[in-house]
C-alpha cells in the first residue's frame, strides 16, 4: 500500500488528524526547547517560555479548529439554501436534532428510532411530522 493511499484511507480518521497535531506540538516544542536554551538563559525561565509556547499552541489549534466548523457549516447551509434542499432552514436543523435525542437506539420513543437513517431519511422524516402536524416548524 502506497503513501497516497494509506493518506487517502486515513484523510476521515480523527484519531489520525490529532495524533498529527501532537505529534507537530512535540516537535515545535523541542525546537522551541532547544532555541531558548541556546540563549543560556536560567531553566525557570526556558521551563515558562516552553509552558506558553504550548499554551499558545493548543489555543490557536482550538480556535481554527471551531472556525473550520463553524465556517464549514454555514457555508453548507448556504449551499442547501440555494439549491432548495428540504430542511435547510436552521429552526429545521434545530428541531431534527432535537427529535435524535429521543428517538434514538437507547429509548426508541415511540417505537421510531431516527439514528439508522441517513440525513436524507432524517430529514424526510421529520418533514413528514411536520406535515402530520406532531411537531410545528
Amino acid at each position: 500500500m502506497g503513501l497516497r493511499t494509506r493518506l487517502a484511507h486515513h484523510r476521515k480518521d480523527h484519531r489520525f488528524i490529532g495524533g498529527g497535531l501532537v505529534a507537530l506540538l512535540l516537535i515545535a516544542t523541542g525546537l522551541f526547547y532547544l532555541v531558548q536554551r541556546g540563549r543560556d538563559l536560567p531553566t525557570a525561565l526556558v521551563t515558562n517560555r516552553v509552558l506558553l509556547f504550548v499554551l499558545w499552541y493548543a489555543n490557536v489549534v482550538l480556535i481554527v479548529v471551531v472556525l473550520f466548523v463553524l465556517l464549514r457549516n454555514v457555508i453548507k447551509l448556504l449551499v442547501e439554501r440555494r439549491h432548495r434542499v428540504l430542511g435547510s432552514t436552521f429552526k429545521f436543523k434545530l428541531v431534527a436534532t432535537y427529535c435524535l435525542t429521543c428517538h434514538n437506539e437507547k429509548l426508541k420513543t415511540a417505537g421510531l428510532v431516527l439514528e439508522k437513517l441517513d440525513a436524507t431519511g432524517r430529514t424526510d422524516a421529520v418533514a413528514h411530522a411536520a406535515r402530520l402536524g406532531v411537531i410545528h416548524l
